[in-house]
């Protein structure tokens, strides 16, 4: 395996000993991933899958740290920070931010990382907000890929983006996802964003989204997260990059999603749906959505609504959860 070891720009002490931060080259950008290569490199071609867990905004890899913060028994998994998020940076915009050439570059990266094989990578995808819209797109397009062969996905705490901008003709969901189209108007958004100042976004969007649990919010708090997303919102290629990720989602995201219903394009992978009970349960009949329209029919779709008070970002605020329904869910594969 040839790789280029990079400098750790963030605390990942959460992450136990055994993972390491890697710089893959794909097009000039360089994407970080911290992966335990060396504790489980033994598994690596032993039908287990690789687990590829994706983030979403306005955070990085960093999201994982409660949910993997020990050795996994079951597999390799690599977390990455997306293209042009956290210290996978992409200063000159190289990489498009639409899904599916976001997916393309994460996954070219990770291939070119594991040990070559003359069968594709078995590969589960792990994904949260618009890490979960990655996923969502490389598995209805996953013939494109090659080098994995998905076996499944979980999708947490979204529906599908067709579905969310559709919802905005309603005023009170107009006024939560407000963020949606201003970070879509990607000059004005980002002079604003560096101008209030990065913690200051990150807390201002904590505030709005997250649940109202104290123990999540602890948990959502802890090892000084609003300062790590903080320091990386502070920079105006990450505020940019991440803006161009909304503005595709409003535009060539919405455009394919369109294709693949009118061809009949959809999941054909199992799905474990992860979502907050309280906020996108309670807007959302969202297990109904994706079985209906979103994933093909006979092909298992399991839910977990998590309540209590748990918010958006389900992995931070309640980590026990769902690490404990993901591995239950994994012995599947």
């Amino acid at each position: 395996m040839t790789s280029e070891a990079g400098t750790n720009e963030i605390n990942i002490a959460p992450f136990k000993q055994g993972f390491v931060s890697i710089n893959k080259s794909y097009g000039g950008v360089k994407l970080c991933y911290y992966c335990n290569f060396e504790a489980v490199r033994p598994l690596i071609g032993g039908g287990k899958p690789v687990l590829l867990l994706l983030h979403g905004y306005p955070q990085s890899s960093f999201i994982w740290r409660h949910v993997w913060n020990d050795e996994n028994p079951l597999s390799v998994y690599p977390v990455v920070d997306l293209p042009g998020y956290g210290n996978s940076r992409d200063p000159e915009h190289t990489i498009p931010q639409d899904k599916f050439s976001t997916g393309s570059a994460v996954l070219q990266a990770l291939a070119s990382l594991l040990p070559s094989s003359s069968q594709p990578h078995p590969l589960v995808i792990i994904a949260h907000d618009r890490g979960a819209r990655i996923a969502h797109r490389i598995a209805v397009s996953r013939s494109s890929f090659s080098a994995f062969q998905l076996k499944a996905v979980s999708l947490m705490d979204i529906v599908p983006t067709t579905v969310q901008f559709a919802a905005f003709g309603k005023a009170k969901e107009a006024c939560t996802y407000w963020h949606w189209p201003f970070l879509a108007n990607v000059e004005i958004a980002t002079k604003l964003i560096l101008a209030f100042g990065g913690e200051n976004w990150i807390r201002m969007t904590f505030g709005r989204t997250a649940g109202k649990s104290a123990q999540g919010l602890q948990k959502l708090e802890e090892d000084n997260a609003a300062k790590v997303y903080g320091a990386h919102m502070d920079r105006e290629d990450v505020v940019r990059a991440s803006c161009e990720d909304y503005a595709a989602a409003a535009g060539v995201d919405l455009e394919r999603q369109a294709e693949d219903q009118e061809a009949g394009r959809k999941i054909d992978v199992p799905v474990l749906l992860i979502f907050s009970a309280a906020q996108l349960g309670a807007r959302f009949d969202v297990e109904g959505i994706w079985r209906k329209d979103w994933v093909k029919e006979g092909v298992e779709v399991e839910a977990l609504p998590v309540g209590d008070g748990i918010g958006h970002y389900v992995p931070e605020e309640a980590p026990d959860v769902v690490g404990e329904r993901l591995l239950g869910w994994l012995m599947g594969f």
